[in-house]
């Protein structure tokens, strides 16, 4: 009867935290981001199945997370690079490209 208390309290606490868990896949890569700025570690086995560490690791601060890189956590474009404004102008005629790429 003594060890009845303590075992439902670990069957308890047991239960909870697998409740919480999410199970986070991993691709052929050796990371998966969670959100911008954190990210999984993950490892293959010896028949290259890849699995998460279950550790949440976080990027430096100015670097970013995204699972279209080749590293976890690289600088973050800014925005203003990516307007149509920017993107018409850099792929203008070479006159309009003249002081960004010399092409006389």
């Amino acid at each position: 009867m003594k060890y009845i208390i303590p075992l439902v309290v670990v069957v308890i606490f047991v239960f909870i935290r697998f409740a919480q868990c999410k199970e986070v896949k991993c691709s052929k890569k050796s990371f998966i981001c969670q959100d911008a700025t954190s990210f999984y570690e993950c490892i293959s086995d010896e028949k290259g199945n890849y699995f998460n560490t279950g550790v949440l690791q976080s990027c430096p601060p100015g670097l970013m997370c995204d699972d279209k890189n080749e590293i976890e956590c690289e600088e973050d474009i800014s925005m203003e690079f990516l307007t149509d404004r920017k993107l018409s102008f850099k792929f203008a005629a070479p006159a309009g490209r003249k002081h960004i790429i010399d092409d006389e």
